[in-house]
This record gives C-alpha cells, sequence and structure tokens, in this order.
C-alpha cells in the first residue's frame, strides 16, 4: 500500500502503553516489499505491522519510501515478522520515531529501525523497543553533507529531539549512530538500555 503525501492514520485501541491497534499486512507480500510506502508528511499512530506473507513464508518490510521524502512520524506501532521494521531512507525535516515496538524474529529480522538521513533533520528516536535484529536493532545514518539534530530533549527550541530512552536488547549492535564524511551529527544519547547484544549495545561510527 502507498501512502499520498499529507497522511495522518490513527488507530485508537491501547492497553497502558502497548499498542494493540489494528493490524496491517500485505499476504500477498514479495522478498524487499513493504507492507506501506510513505510520501512527504506521512504520519502513522497505533497500528501493527506483519510484514509477512499469508503463509508466512516470506518477509519483507513494515514500512519504508520509495522515494526521498521530508516529514516522518511513526509513534505507537508495532512491528512484527519483518526484515527491517521500519526502512527509512533519505529522509529530512521532522523525524518522529517515538514509542515504538520492533519485535524481530531471529533469524529474519535485520534491522528495527534503519534510517539515513539527508539534508537537515531534526530526529527524535524515544521509547522505542528493539528485540533480535541481527544487524541492528535502531541504526541513525546522516548521510554525507547533512546536518542532523537530536540534542533537545526537552524542546527548548520548539522541537523535542534526541535518542533517549530506548530499550535495544539481543541485537547485532544495540543502537547504532553514524556520520558519513562531511555530516554534522548533534545528539544527546541518554537513558537508554541495551543488553544481551552480539556487539555493542551503543555504537558511534564517524
Amino acid at each position: 500500500y502507498t501512502l499520498a503525501p499529507n497522511c495522518i492514520i490513527p488507530a485508537d485501541v491501547f492497553s497502558g502503553t502497548t499498542p494493540l491497534g489494528p493490524l496491517v499486512s500485505d499476504p500477498n507480500m514479495l522478498a524487499g516489499g513493504s507492507v506501506i510506502h510513505l510520501a512527504n508528511n506521512d504520519t502513522i499512530l497505533g497500528f501493527r505491522f506483519d510484514a509477512s506473507n499469508a503463509a508466512n513464508t516470506v518477509f519483507g518490510n513494515g514500512v519504508s519510501n520509495a522515494l526521498p521524502i521530508t516529514n516522518v512520524n511513526l509513534t505507537d506501532n508495532t512491528f512484527t515478522d519483518y526484515v527491517v521494521g521500519a526502512n527509512l531512507q533519505n529522509v529530512s525535516g521532522d523525524v518522529i520515531i517515538d514509542n515504538n515496538q520492533f519485535l524481530g524474529t531471529a533469524g529474519t529480522a535485520t534491522h528495527g529501525l534503519n534510517l539515513t538521513l539527508n539534508g537537515n533533520a531534526n530526529v527524535l528516536v524515544r521509547d522505542n523497543v528493539a528485540t533480535n535484529n541481527s544487524t541492528a536493532g535502531l541504526r541513525i545514518i546522516a548521510q554525507t553533507g547533512s546536518t542532523v539534530n537530536a540534542d533537545d530533549p526537552n524542546g527548548t527550541g520548539g522541537t523535542a529531539s534526541g535518542i533517549i530512552n530506548n530499550v535495544a536488547n539481543n541485537n547485532g549492535t544495540g543502537i547504532q549512530t553514524q556520520a558519513n564524511s562531511g555530516a554534522t551529527f548533534n545528539a544527546v544519547v541518554s537513558g537508554n538500555i541495551a543488553g544481551g547484544n552480539t556487539a555493542d549495545g551503543f555504537d558511534r561510527v564517524k
């Protein structure tokens, strides 16, 4: 399914802080496919994504984007049966990844969040859980020449940003940040928990 720009898709069924919203899947999932393709300014709140086909034999991505996008908000979602839970590439603007669960399956999942930023971006990755992803639970990359700000968790500048209060257990790397050549990546990384990962709990690549 491909969303149009400027979509806000909310669900309102919750149990405490755990998303129990509608299940979204693609019974005809193909390798490399995605349940939902995002466009500019899309917001998805409170859904459950199953990225496998009906037979549970082919696995794709929960959400992804085919073209560069600006402004994305993923909040209160649960991702299962994926290769990559949220595979977001060439993203700019305001990026909110808040209170999601990326529950990978060992031997299938590589990343919970795989986020690549291009241009100027304000990024909030907060209160997420990522488990059983073979490469990284949460990976955030600033591409060459980008300026990424994730350093204002209290929102004193108007928009909250930071990499804060996430749990990344039993992955390859728990949480990974990377600044490619010529990129500026300003980050507050605080209150995160990473345990049982086969590589580093937190890895900063320069």
